[in-house]
């Protein structure tokens, strides 16, 4: 059913850009998509690209209407609510901008005005999403005709003046699209005022724009009790998918946080979408909205890769489709990954015998470092005879490091010298390419698309060269946007990207410059000795993606204090940093942030600082992992 789709869909990255009609054409739902169709709050978290945006807007009648997909009839026949989607306008923040520059009368109107126009433009979506119950389109699905609702001329009078007169409106012709409207004319009223009033003082809020104290829960649930009032629909629920809340004001933040605990209407939802790590909510508050009791927390991250792998092959399997290739596995159009090689899945016979790859590349490294060559020794290893060891002496004194082996024989030389050879095609390959995605829809699409339209020409596997330059590409943008995030101070750590830099370089001297160990730092704990400019850089580099919180199963993703907990770098900056997309062991952030800038030589493998890429500040669109198949 995807055959005839258009693959240039997948060139529209970002789903702020698209109508839910689009988005609906090339959704493919993650196993969190059928979390959201269930009657409960939710909290949707995750970095840039993660599909947050997607999924809200999948949620809507007009989305679901036009989904095409095997799980589509059971979706539209389970879920139960209309959904009303509220983006935060990004303009707004020009708005906050001018607002800090008046000075008001009473202490608290500016923040009052900020809540007036997040009120207005949410009735606004509400309105709009109710609209679209009486269309065609819903009355003639065979789930959603469920919430199809018929207006007459004198019913949406009547709707329309209750509405208007709880907003304080007066209209001319008593109609939800004068309604909507009225209500567009009210922000721009607003964006009038604040305009006019920069840099004055003591500035009073007219009695025209009173409006902006309407309580917002109390003037949501008056809405939708007289929008539910029609075709005697009172148990009617709505669900408010607020997206993109990192850049709301932050009182708006809590306020919305704080509805998922005392919103005594059993009628409306509420599905937030939020990055990571906020400091504005306190989860360690008995009177906070708390995880499985008041919401549902719905993780965009993966903490670790092999949760990423299910989406990323049912990502691809939709894809081929679109790009009609059916029948075909990854293997066959990435080939194997460079780490995959010689293992027991590939090579059952001969793994461990002295015509594997497996001894061939403990062999090679062992010549030429000596103390690899000590751990062997000392671990009672005879590379003659790997085939002959027992299961368990392979698993913890073989397997166990057979990363780090292919990673440390790759780049170093026959003098103990560190290589800075590029070393992007080392992390081609199916299993590490989707590694390197970390289950980012966005950055999967940028990156996998154009490699399956060169397959698609050429119906031949796609060459290391040709993966290895399109790795770069999406490397290299990620460093730009990275460089773009404000500093928050003057040391070098107090930007995310020297930051950033300095948790992977450290790795890198763990993993590949110093003497060999079967469990080098691959993650960190940010410990109580961090400085709390370095937290907040830390937290801007979660939000941003360039950090991963690992954290168990049954913990919240959603943080709101770091300390303590455990992070690791994007397995995109893997390929920048030469580290592996395996996680060993942790250290304290505090003796990262110690040892930076020390260059030491330990055994005889040189540590000099690598070359690193030099990566320009630009301004980076929404369009982030846009690819052209000219770069």
């Amino acid at each position: 059913m995807f055959n005839h789709m258009d693959p240039t869909i997948f060139d529209s990255l970002n789903a702020r850009q698209l109508t839910p009609k689009q988005v609906a054409e090339s959704f493919i739902p993650p196993e969190t998509f059928y979390k959201l169709i269930e009657r409960n709050n939710h909290i949707i978290i995750g970095p840039r690209g993660s599909g947050k945006t997607t999924l809200l807007k999948m949620l809507q009648l007009p989305a679901l209407a036009n989904w095409n997909h095997p799980d589509a009839n059971e979706v539209t026949r389970k879920i139960d609510f209309v959904a009303a989607f509220i983006p935060t306008d990004r303009a707004w923040e020009n708005q906050w901008r001018l607002l800090e520059r008046i000075s008001f009368e009473h202490l608290n109107d500016d923040l009052e005005i900020k809540k007036g126009i997040f009120l207005t433009h949410t009735i606004h979506q509400i309105l709009d999403a109710f609209y679209y119950r009486s269309s065609s389109e819903i009355k003639e699905h065979k789930n959603l005709s469920k919430f199809f609702v018929n207006i007459d001329k004198n019913t949406e009078a009547d709707i329309s003046s209750q509405i208007a007169k709880f907003l304080k409106l007066k209209l001319e012709i008593p109609s939800l699209k004068e309604l909507l409207f009225s209500l567009r004319e009210r922000l721009s009223e607003i964006g009038q005022f604040t305009h006019k009033h920069v840099r004055r003082t003591n500035v009073v809020v007219p009695e025209s724009l009173d409006y902006i104290y309407l309580p917002f829960i109390q003037t949501i649930s008056n809405v939708i009790s007289v929008l539910n009032s029609i075709d005697n629909q009172k148990e009617q629920k709505w669900a408010f998918l607020f997206d993109e809340l990192e850049i709301a004001p932050k009182d708006v933040r809590t306020d919305l946080f704080t509805l998922l605990r005392s919103t005594s209407d059993q009628s409306l939802l509420f599905k937030l979408s939020m990055s990571p790590f906020s400091t504005d909510i306190n989860l360690k508050d008995i009177t906070s909205a708390q995880e499985r009791q008041d919401f549902i927390s719905v993780n965009l991250s993966y903490s670790r890769k092999d949760h990423a792998q299910q989406f990323c092959e049912n990502f691809f399997t939709q894809m081929c489709k679109a790009y009609g290739l059916e029948n075909i596995q990854p293997n066959e159009i990435f080939g194997i990954s460079e780490f995959d090689r010689g293992n027991d899945k590939t090579f059952k016979k001969s793994a461990y015998s002295p015509e594997s790859i497996v001894y061939e590349r403990f062999k090679s490294l062992a010549n030429k470092d000596r103390s690899f060559q000590k751990y062997l020794e000392n671990k009672n290893v005879n590379l003659e005879k790997l085939d002959e060891m027992s299961e368990s002496d392979r698993a913890s004194k073989i397997r166990k490091v057979t990363t780090i082996v292919c990673l440390r024989n790759y780049f170093l030389g026959q003098n103990q010298h560190f290589s800075t050879k590029r070393s992007t095609k080392l992390y081609t390959g199916v299993k590490t390419i989707f590694d390197v995605t970390e289950g980012n829809p966005r950055l999967f699409i940028s990156l996998i698309g154009p490699l399956l339209k060169h397959y698609h020409k050429t119906r031949i596997i796609v060459p290391e060269s040709m993966q290895a330059n399109a790795l770069d590409v999406a490397v290299d943008r990620f460093l730009s946007l990275l460089n773009n995030i404000p500093d928050n101070g003057q040391s070098s750590e107090s930007s995310v990207m020297g930051l950033v830099d300095t948790i992977g370089e450290f790795f890198q001297q763990k993993l590949l410059k110093e003497e060999f160990l079967a469990d080098p730092p691959t993650k960190f704990v940010v410990d109580e000795n961090v400085s709390d400019s370095i937290i907040k850089t830390i937290g801007d580099a979660i939000n941003a993606g360039a950090l991963i919180y690992v954290h168990k199963t049954d913990d919240t993703p959603l943080l709101d204090s770091i300390v303590g907990k455990t992070f690791r770098v994007s397995y995109l900056l893997a390929p920048h940093y030469k580290l592996p997309t395996v996680l060993y062991k942790h250290v304290e952030l505090s003796k990262i942030l110690i040892s930076n800038g020390k260059n030491e030589q330990i055994g005889k493998i040189e540590t000099e600082k690598p070359s690193r890429q030099k990566v320009a500040k630009k301004n980076v669109q929404a369009s982030l992992f846009d690819f052209n198949e000219d770069e």
